[in-house]
């Protein structure tokens, strides 16, 4: 067992200060009762007031593609700090940075001609949301059943409408009071700006935009979903977003906070092809350091050069955040990338690696993956798998998950919610085999107090 004396005490007077926590969706964060409280990182090794090291595939959720204090993003943020301000206020003084930084996204991103920054996901999702209506003159929102788009009222419902009869204009429903996004406090209108439709359903699709094209202002989507075991969409299914979307004046945005830069230079939109008018981007693009981005075409991104949109912010470009995406992404450009060649080896090795284990104890294991990202779902049976349909994981055995994580962390091993592993730049092979075998301990200790 770890010793966790002192996190024990700073556990009791952390909650007393902090309800719900900082990010308080509803599923448990910690692993265990007590929270780690870090006081050292470097590269993707942390350690806790107690002396105690782990090696963690959070990610920070995302931004960590770098790992933490990688010396060359280090090294360049302590020279700007050394000579210039953090943030001087928007529009009041510029920099080089921010041309650098507008023509690399221009570069690796398909969709992008011009580029808008801001601060946090959920802010460049709405501001996405404002240009569009504002660019198709309609006013309906178009998204899909449990995709997070941030945490603002009209984003945030995991439940689609009813489909079953188009008469009915398919809202997002209530959102059962068990769910992970279920609040209460939010405007009782919110949901009536969107119609949430289940993902990969070609019927639901087709008819809400015959019979509601004219109010379909926007169509948001995480093609490739993180946030739901890395579900891919069905052959066939994005190209028929974009023919519906050109067909009906309706912006097509591509949530890329999570998969740009992760899943490759021009993200997801390069992945599988497809090319929406606008995309969000955060996390990864600025190595750990708060910042987002829309990117898009000049023809819709062109309604804040008319001022007709105002997307106003005191941290908008602010220089901290600038030259904390420009140093990120030179450091991706290495080797022509050589970053994510590194983590897709890597990942194979852990994946593989932890199915033989499986097999080994004759434990069901599914693992849902995508490039940087992937799932261990116990008690579904499949191997590796690339998921289409959220029903194929729903056995998912939870009572498993909760103890083998647990008893993952005390082997040193750190990993998100519903077993989510994110891998990075700085994880090495060494980290891998260390992996492995905590994987193996943490699994026999798990089916040991499961049998007990």
């Amino acid at each position: 067992m770890l010793n966790q004396s002192k996190s024990k005490e700073l556990t009791a007077k952390w909650d007393k200060y902090f309800p719900g926590g900082h990010t308080n969706l509803r599923c448990k964060m910690d692993a265990g009762n007590t929270k780690i409280f870090v006081n050292k990182a470097e590269g993707c090794h942390i350690w806790d007031v107690d002396g105690n090291e782990y090696i963690e595939y959070n990610g920070s959720m995302g931004p960590m593609l770098l790992g933490h204090r990688r010396p060359e993003f280090v090294k360049a943020i302590k020279e700007y700090l050394d000579q210039e301000a953090t943030t001087y206020g928007t529009n009041l003084f510029y920099s080089e940075n921010d041309i650098e930084l507008a023509e690399l996204l221009i570069k690796h991103i398909p969709c992008a001609e011009e580029v808008k920054f801001c601060l946090s996901g959920s802010e460049a999702v709405q501001l996405a949301f404002r240009i569009a209506r504002a660019y198709t003159g309609k006013n309906r929102i178009l998204r899909f059943d449990g995709m997070y788009h941030g945490w603002l009222d009209n984003v945030l419902d995991d439940v689609a409408g009813d489909t079953s009869d188009m008469t009915e204009m398919p809202f997002a429903a209530e959102t059962p009071k068990d769910s992970v996004y279920y609040t209460e406090g939010k405007s009782p209108w919110s949901k009536e700006e969107s119609f949430v439709l289940p993902y990969n359903d070609f019927k639901s699709l087709n008819e809400v935009f015959e019979k509601y094209h004219d109010e379909i202002a926007v169509v948001i989507v995480e093609p490739m979903s993180s946030d739901l075991f890395c579900q891919y969409p069905v052959e066939g299914y994005l190209e028929r977003l974009r023919e519906l979307c050109d067909k009906y004046n309706t912006v097509l945005v591509f949530d890329e906070i999570i998969t740009g830069f992760r899943l490759g230079p021009g993200g997801v939109q390069e992945y599988f092809g497809i090319i929406p008018d606008i995309c969000t981007l955060g996390k990864a693009m600025s190595g750990g350091i708060p910042f987002s981005a829309i990117a898009g075409k000049k023809k819709i991104m062109d309604t804040f050069r008319t001022k007709s949109v105002i997307g106003a912010g005191t941290y908008n470009g602010y220089g901290l955040g600038v030259k904390a995406c420009v140093t990120a992404i030179k450091i991706y450009e290495k080797n022509d990338f050589e970053i994510n060649r590194n983590i897709k080896k890597l990942q194979k090795v852990l994946i593989d690696g932890m199915l033989k284990i499986a097999d080994k104890y004759n434990v069901d294991l599914a693992i849902p993956e995508a490039p940087g990202v992937f799932y261990t779902i116990f008690g579904v049976k499949g191997g590796r798998i690339k998921l289409t349909d959220l029903a194929d994981v729903k056995d998912i055995d939870m009572e498993f998950y909760y103890k083998f994580r647990y008893n993952l962390m005390q082997e040193g091993i750190v990993v998100m919610v519903i077993c989510r592993w994110f891998i990075g730049g700085a994880h090495t092979m060494d980290d891998i085999e260390k992996t492995l075998v905590a994987f193996e301990k943490a699994l026999k200790k798990t089916l040991q107090d499961l049998n007990n």
